[in-house]
């Protein structure tokens, strides 16, 4: 009921239903791979400081602690001795370091190195390796390839735990086994495998001086194998691919090898391109 300056009544009216305000006691977390964290590739052994996973925490509604992070080396060619250290960076400074064991690690930082990602921001981690020396055949081919399985942290303003990340609308966190399969790690946030080798060889493709082909024998590919310093690199193998620039280019009748200047293979009988 409203009433004039008179204090006449004037009219009743309905209620007014005003939005809905949501009071949180938690800050937002939700974790990933970060975009830039390092492709599938060879990493040398006997180096340090070698970044082998990327992760990405995204804070919303206040800033967000986080106490604890911990991993498990997921490849089927995990080996523990080949890997020295694992260390946790941000921004340029390693907060923890780790000797993995059983293929997990835990970033224990607690409150004195804990990492604050930012309200309504972002903060990027990366997680670097040092590599033991390879010194037996049995030890070569071995990899990393880490999973994010789970996550402890606060929110700053109440130093109240969270209980999940956001993640497929809610996913639970600080599990009982840290290294379980199921809650985080059922999510699989896992880095690319990087496989851990004495050395690898470097490919350049270099230039034949002319694109044009004549009777007789040509050179019709030309590349330089350069080892790392740590090792020689034995050439096993080598397959090529002859795709013909247009139907009836002509007919190969045999390949060769060249190494160095030297035949290094018997002619191969080719076939005539379709």
């Amino acid at each position: 009921m409203f009433f004039d300056s008179n204090k006449n009544g004037v009219t009743t009216l309905a209620d007014v239903t005003g939005d809905t305000s949501i009071v949180r006691s938690n800050a937002l977390l939700t974790v990933a791979v970060d975009g830039d964290t390092p492709s599938e590739a060879i990493i040398l052994a006997d180096t340090t400081n070698v970044e082998v996973a990327k992760y990405k925490f995204t804070a919303n509604d206040g800033i967000v602690d986080i106490k604890d992070l911990y991993f498990r080396n997921v490849s089927t060619s995990a080996d523990d001795s080949r890997i020295s250290a694992l260390k946790l960076v941000v921004n340029g400074k390693t907060i923890d370091s780790r000797v993995p064991s059983s293929n997990q690690v835990r970033f224990n930082l607690g409150s004195a190195n804990k990492i604050q990602v930012p309200k309504n921001g972002n903060l990027v981690v990366s997680v670097v390796a040092d590599l033991n020396r390879i010194t037996a055949a049995g030890q070569t081919n071995k990899a990393i390839q880490l999973e994010l399985t789970d996550v402890v942290a606060d929110t700053n303003a109440t130093s109240k735990a969270l209980t999940q990340v956001e993640n497929g609308g809610g996913i639970a966190i600080d599990n009982g086994n840290h290294y379980t399969t199921s809650a985080l790690a059922a999510l699989d946030i896992q880095s690319e495998e990087l496989t851990i080798r004495k050395t690898q060889p470097q490919i350049a493709v270099q230039t034949l001086g002319t694109s044009k082909l004549v009777a007789g024998e040509q050179t019709l590919f030309k590349f330089t194998v350069t080892a790392d310093s740590k090792a020689d690199v034995d050439v096993a193998a080598i397959k090529f691919n002859v795709t013909p620039s247009f139907a009836g280019a002509g007919t190969v009748t045999g390949y060769k090898l060249f190494v160095n200047g030297s035949d290094k293979t018997a002619d191969l009988v080719g076939s005539a391109f379709a």
